[in-house]
């Protein structure tokens, strides 16, 4: 997010006839210099420059994983003038950045009808383990949560390795109108190795039409 770039990093092939091998895999892993945040990257897959005519390259099952072993969401306090680049994007209405209000730090999210999300890709998300995701919200002119239809909550999906998924996890909060604060959390078993985990901040379905405020974002994994 600073304006530079790393290039050049290949999984390389090499190259010839695969007949009676089949298909090769090809892994290359390296790390983000400490003190950076990746705004982008971008993918491509490659056969170029061959001397020898007429060859042809298959492709298939191109993935990029990013290991965080912690489970550590960026940003968990929604600090800063562009929440995109440290990973949260806008969730059905969105959010917009309040830094007149805050649980700590200099600023949280305040939400309307809809949020913001992160995806994570921790590795120590195996089967067995459990994660606790938590959460600080205040709110005014909300209905009571409790009961529905109305949502107020650190919202989890869970995909795991082999497609399936865990859907709709939730640390909900009370709604209202708060006196300060309220903590949210919640503590799942992982039935399976998960690939990745989505978390949301969201304020939606509330006929009241009141505010929600959220800060202080936490994921662990144990």
């Amino acid at each position: 997010t600073d304006g530079t770039e790393q290039f050049g990093e290949a999984a390389t092939f090499q190259g010839g006839t695969t007949d009676g091998v089949g298909w090769v895999l090809e892994t290359r892993s390296f790390a983000v210099p400490e003190g950076k945040t990746v705004a982008s990257i971008d993918l491509s897959v490659l056969y170029r420059n061959d001397p020898t005519p007429n060859g042809v390259v298959y492709f298939d099952d191109v993935f990029v994983h990013v290991d965080n072993d912690s489970g550590a969401l960026s940003n968990p306090g929604f600090e800063g003038d562009d929440l995109r680049s440290t990973g949260w994007k806008s969730y059905m209405g969105g959010y917009a950045v309040d830094t007149a209000t805050s649980h700590s730090g200099g600023q949280s999210i305040k939400v309307k009808s809809g949020g913001a999300s992160q995806w994570i890709y921790p590795s120590n998300a195996v089967e067995g383990s459990t994660m606790k995701f938590s959460g600080y919200a205040k709110s005014e002119g909300a209905s009571s949560i409790q009961g529905g239809p109305a949502v107020m909550s650190v919202y989890v999906d869970v995909k795991y390795w082999d497609g399936s998924w865990l859907l709709g996890q939730e640390a909900e909060f009370a709604g209202g109108r708060t006196e300060g604060w309220e903590y949210a959390e919640n503590t799942i078993p992982l039935a399976k190795d998960a690939e990745a985990i989505h978390v949301r901040a969201v304020y939606y379905g509330d006929v009241q039409g009141g505010t929600a405020w959220f800060d202080d974002f936490n994921v662990q994994i144990g």
